[in-house]
């Protein structure tokens, strides 16, 4: 985009031109150390047991394991992992933008048989960073817990609808059910 030895365009016209900032020609982003990464493999693996847990809290485990670490690291880290506390909002009550809403559409239904309603999840177990690997949940919805299906699915590093498409398919006839899934 930007040409180093333009003939009759200096690299100021050239930033000028495209709304670039020239400070950000010179900036090299630096990589993440494996410090940092073993602090970020620790706070994804207790945000999986414990997401209600905060910044301080997180920050006096990790000085009980020896790290030596604080707050604004601790928020610096999980703000670069997407990770934060669940628990209530404030203003959660307010309406906020208009957007799509996705009714319920078993309200009403009394579940009372196995295998009467059927849920599907994919997420990301580890954070981003360091992990790329999908976990497949395939759940009864008469158990209210998701039980992860093990299958190539588990480990696959990109799932792709039409793998999971075929698994449906296939796995409520394995386990003895109709074909209309």
């Amino acid at each position: 985009m930007l040409e180093q030895d333009h003939e009759r365009l200096s690299l100021r016209g050239q930033c000028w031109l495209l709304s670039v900032s020239r400070a950000g020609l010179s900036y090299q982003p630096v990589a993440v150390d494996e410090q940092n990464l073993q602090i970020m493999r620790r706070l994804d693996e207790w945000y999986m047991k414990h997401p209600d847990l905060g910044h301080r809290r997180l920050v006096v485990l990790l000085r009980e394991e020896g790290w030596l670490v604080n707050i604004k690291r601790i928020r610096r880290l999980r703000a670069l992992m997407g990770l934060e506390a669940q628990f209530p909002k404030p203003n959660l009550s307010k309406p906020g933008v208009p957007r799509q809403r996705f009714f319920y559409l078993l309200k009403g239904l009394i579940i009372s048989t196995v295998h009467q309603v059927w849920a599907t999840d994919i997420t990301v177990p580890a954070a981003r960073l360091y992990s790329h690997a999908k976990r497949f949940l395939l759940r009864d919805g008469y158990y209210r817990f998701a039980q992860p299906i093990h299958s190539p699915l588990a480990v696959e590093q990109h799932v792709e609808s039409r793998l999971v498409c075929r698994y449906l398919a296939a796995e409520p006839t394995r386990m003895g059910l109709s074909s209309n899934f």
